[in-house]
């Protein structure tokens, strides 16, 4: 039969098939993007406090990719902490050479070879302590894009500097 001659019904019916066919083919390509795609995975955020109310913190930074060891490539952003009671909080003591000690290498000095001291604390002590270096949340879930997430574990660096 020429398309011409063609009943109308058969037109409608035959645009109706077509139009399922090709939106049937999106939605399974969309959900196979979404559902099974390939996921970026975080369990990490690196960043600075920009603020902290009650037991929630506000913080500045980027999330630390799985199997990358690299932030994530979008712009920083904000993400809200929720602090509980089984929250690992850990201060590292980082202590900075004396002067006497940078001469001697020149002003030189690397960071991992520096003296340690690991503290665990509590969200008081975070609170008070000058955490300028930023710090480090991490969580057992994945966090990735989150705006707001719990905290399993947060750890931050605090200069000691010589008297």
């Amino acid at each position: 039969m020429i398309w011409s001659q063609m009943d109308r019904k058969y037109k409608v019916a035959g645009f109706i098939v077509l139009a399922a066919i090709i939106g049937g083919g999106i939605w399974v390509g969309w959900s196979y993007y979404v559902n099974l795609g390939p996921k970026i995975e975080s369990h990490e955020f690196a960043g600075q406090i920009v603020n902290i109310d009650g037991n929630e913190i506000t913080i500045e930074g980027a999330f630390v990719i799985v199997n990358q060891d690299s932030l994530s490539k979008n712009e920083t952003r904000e993400v809200v902490v929720s602090v509980s009671d089984d929250t690992k909080i850990t201060k590292t003591l980082l202590y900075i050479p004396t002067k006497a000690e940078l001469e001697k290498t020149g002003g030189l000095f690397y960071p991992d070879k520096l003296k340690k001291d690991y503290q665990e604390v509590n969200l008081e002590t975070l609170k008070s302590d000058d955490t300028h270096s930023g710090l480090i949340v991490k969580s057992t879930t994945n966090i990735y894009g989150k705006s707001s997430f719990s905290a399993s574990e947060i750890s931050y660096t605090v200069p000691v500097f010589p008297q």
